[in-house]
């Protein structure tokens, strides 16, 4: 079971590096942040899914950033208990041990 990847990310960085290597570069010198709105409470219909509780397996706001800062991420809280979430700058480019 699990994703079925539609194209191979190997030939996805080729491309972008044949085509814009200026921006391959920028990414690999920079890093890139992922950013995601998690709500207050579960829901499994969903795109969101996950909450932010469960994430982290706290129960306050307080113990969600605690948890959020050990991972280097920064929390962001909005109206009607929703969190965005941004994650440390993490490695663009890495390269698979199996090829």
């Amino acid at each position: 079971g699990g994703p079925t990847p539609l194209i191979r990310s190997d030939m996805v960085f080729e491309y972008l590096n044949g085509k814009y290597p200026e921006f391959v570069a920028k990414a690999e010198q920079l890093g890139v942040k992922y950013r995601k709105v998690a709500p207050e409470v579960d829901d499994a219909s969903s795109a969101l899914g996950r909450s932010w509780k469960s994430m982290y397996g706290v129960q306050t706001k307080e113990q969600a950033e605690t948890e959020a800062a050990k991972q280097g991420s920064t929390l962001n809280w909005l109206d009607g208990g929703d969190c965005r979430i941004v994650s440390k700058a993490l490695p663009a480019v890495k390269v698979s041990s199996n090829g």
